[in-house]
């Protein structure tokens, strides 16, 4: 269906996030941490959309490769993915994110290529035995010395049983139906997080309940 530009308002400002207080009407704009001015043309989607792509603004090319560089490298350059604020972590590589940023936008926002740019460098391909010095100097690998170990996710985990016991590649859990009050038994063993809310890094638990269900779980559809 074709969106459609209905007639716009803007919405008033709920006192304290209560719906029953409400204040004055704020106008429709970006974020006021940017320069940007009020939409006051039809809904503001698509002034919303050229802000959030505009060169003036760095944070969406920074959480993209971010969140590329948390699910390759198993931690963000900014460990708190979902949280570019000041309650959120410095990064650790700034001017790399940077670049990395910059390149993402001035090469057609290609995800695909950024991720070849990762999983192609140095440090992607360094070995996994930490150096000596290492354990003194930087214990965490924050500035990666070397390639830190990391655990599968939910989905890379059943997509390997599946395809070892059926050698059956087109039933990905990736497309897995996701109902909030049914999941996917054996995805919530292994910290699959319920879709109510953004989560941009899972938690990571080592519980009995995932060694028995690799023992005698049911892999179901």
């Amino acid at each position: 269906a074709d969106v459609i530009e209905a007639k716009a308002r803007d919405q008033p400002l709920l006192d304290r996030g209560d719906y029953k207080k409400e204040k004055e009407p704020v106008a429709r704009g970006f974020l006021e941490a940017f320069p940007s001015k009020p939409y006051k043309s039809g809904s503001g989607r698509r002034q919303l959309a050229q802000d959030m792509l505009g060169e003036r603004n760095p944070l969406t090319p920074r959480v993209i490769v971010n969140r590329l560089w948390h699910h390759t490298f198993g931690r963000g350059i900014v460990a708190s993915a979902d949280n570019f604020g000041r309650l959120g972590k410095e990064p650790t590589h700034l001017k790399l994110l940077d670049y990395l940023a910059s390149d993402l936008r001035d090469n057609g926002w290609s995800m695909k290529r950024t991720v070849k740019q990762l999983v192609m460098s140095r440090t992607f391909r360094s070995a996994s035995t930490a150096p000596a010095t290492s354990a003194e100097k930087d214990p965490s690998n924050l500035y990666l010395a070397y390639f830190s170990p990391r655990r599968l996710d939910a989905e890379a985990i059943l997509d390997t049983i599946r395809f070892v016991a059926t050698n059956n590649t087109g039933q990905r859990a990736v497309y897995t139906r996701a109902k909030r009050n049914a999941l996917n038994p054996f995805l919530k063993t292994f910290n699959y997080p319920i879709p109510t809310s953004t989560v941009g890094v899972r938690n990571l638990t080592n519980v009995p309940a995932q060694a028995l269900t690799l023992m005698n779980g049911q892999i179901t559809k």
